[in-house]
């Protein structure tokens, strides 16, 4: 007697109304994650990119100079040798005037002048900091160099450390300079948390301003990096016509090593022409303390 077989029932067939419906579910998914995603991060964009710390020096400071409007500015001037080029400095997120004397310091040293401010809302600046309130400091205290300090465009670079590369790109998107440089610098906003451009609306995107951007730039990042990751850094040489780019074994926030600070130094004077002594745009020669 031969075995009996059995019979797999048919696995029913999925119809084209269901296919659909299927189909539309998950657009409609995707498109509400994608909004969510939008909403999130417009409204706790500001919050995200800009957190204060606690003012790490007082209204008193010996090289406090303030730019007084809406809001109040806070800056820290300090003249180099006579007829030197100035640096505008626009420091990193968490930080302000009081801590950046290091590099303020060292850049006067090679014999340079130097501008910081602190962003609204940081250190002894007012008001509160957001991408706009940001945006109009960087271009308020580029507009005193030249109109109360006397330093002609072509003897000011712009130097940005991380969320600050953002500022001295706009600087150099909305006024002439001499040249550009992007220390640990992001290539978007945005694109820190997801790599590709996925989400509207982002900001700080500083590879369309060093793809147009008419002035030299150098690029300076660390391997290491793990908060804006190298690629950052090589992907905005790469989209800066005749940029430059130094790449080192430091995390985001090591100290300079002596290597980074000569390249910086070289960079600087391999953009200034030849020019005549600034009329009282130098001030006092000698070191900051």
């Amino acid at each position: 007697m031969e075995p009996e077989q059995s019979a797999s029932a048919p696995t029913p067939a999925i119809g084209a109304g269901r296919v659909r419906r299927l189909l539309r579910t998950g657009v409609f998914v995707v498109l509400g994650v994608w909004l969510g995603m939008t909403l999130v991060a417009w409204a706790v964009r500001d919050r995200l990119l800009f957190q204060p710390p606690a003012p790490s020096y007082s209204a008193g400071a010996a090289w406090l100079v303030t730019l007084v409007g809406e809001p109040n500015l806070a800056c820290r001037y300090q003249p180099g040798l006579a007829g030197a080029p100035l640096v505008i400095i626009s420091h990193g997120n968490a930080e302000d005037l009081g801590g950046i004397g290091w590099w303020v310091r060292g850049l006067q040293a090679e014999g340079f002048s130097v501008l910081a401010y602190d962003y609204p809302g940081y250190g002894q600046s007012s008001g509160s900091a957001t991408v706009a309130t940001s945006t109009a400091a960087a271009v308020r205290v580029y507009d005193y160099a030249v109109g109360e300090l006397g330093y002609p465009a072509e003897r000011i670079v712009v130097y940005g450390r991380s969320l600050g590369g953002a500022l001295a790109a706009y600087q150099a998107q909305q006024r002439p300079v001499a040249g550009l440089i992007l220390e640990s610098a992001f290539t978007s906003a945005y694109r820190v948390m997801t790599r590709i451009a996925i989400v509207p609306g982002d900001v700080f995107n500083n590879l369309d301003v060093v793809a147009s951007n008419p002035a030299p730039v150098l690029v300076v990042h660390g391997r290491r990096d793990r908060v804006i990751p190298v690629w950052h850094g090589q992907a905005l040489a790469a989209a800066a016509s005749g940029s430059e780019l130094y790449l080192d074994d430091a995390g985001h926030n090591d100290p300079s090593d002596p290597a980074r600070r000569a390249t910086v130094s070289a960079f600087i004077r391999r953009c200034m022409a030849p020019q005549p002594s600034v009329e009282g745009g130098a001030g006092p020669s000698g070191v900051a303390p």
